[in-house]
């Protein structure tokens, strides 16, 4: 029974830790989004404006 115990526990920990990781990504703004998000729509961005 202990060991049942223990493998359900096992399944959770991996469970919980997944679905933290993603929470934490959805509400996470890493610097790469703020650049993408300044710099996305301006005109010529990476190419010279003529």
């Amino acid at each position: 029974m202990l060991a049942e115990i223990r493998e359900d526990e096992v399944r959770h920990h991996a469970l919980m830790k997944r679905l933290l990781e993603a929470v934490i990504r959805r509400e996470t703004i890493f610097e790469e989004d703020m650049w993408n998000m300044m710099w996305r729509d301006v005109p010529g961005h990476s190419t010279p404006i003529a």
